[in-house]
């Protein structure tokens, strides 16, 4: 697949046939990278394809959670806006994961956006969010 002779550094990311490309399409791209993939290649892949600030939930999902937990700390204030704006809980859990387990700094970011999101959440998506915090707080100490 692209992904794979992407991922290889068979083929740079502008070179990918993405410009054509659905949601769906990307959905698979994103789901198909590794839980860390290398840090210059989703520089590169954001570079070419504007993935920060996308106004599609579901690839701002899968992007906000690969990019942080590939240790690509400017997408936080993107991904910030991006779980203030919506309150799916199946779309915002994964961006909080990725920022509550990448450091120490991460899971206090993420509580900072919590708490200025949590009343615009519904009580289920509040409850999964407090609980995945307390998680990766007990895993760091804190």
């Amino acid at each position: 697949t692209e992904r794979t002779v992407f991922l290889k550094g068979m083929m740079s990311a502008d070179k990918l046939s993405a410009k054509n490309w659905n949601s769906l399409e990307w959905m698979y791209f994103l789901d198909g990278l590794p839980d860390k993939a290398a840090y210059d290649k989703l520089q590169k892949l954001d570079a070419a394809w504007h993935l920060t600030g996308t106004v599609n939930a579901e690839i701002g999902s899968r992007w906000y959670a690969h990019a942080i937990a590939s240790g690509i700390k400017s997408v936080w204030p993107s991904a910030a806006d991006y779980v203030t704006g919506i309150g799916r809980l199946y779309l915002i859990v994964p961006v909080y994961r990725a920022l509550a387990q990448v450091s120490p700094d991460g899971l206090a970011y993420a509580k900072t956006i919590y708490a200025r999101a949590k009343e615009g959440y519904h009580p289920l998506t509040q409850q999964a969010v407090e609980a995945l915090l307390a998680e990766s707080g007990a895993r760091w100490g804190s």
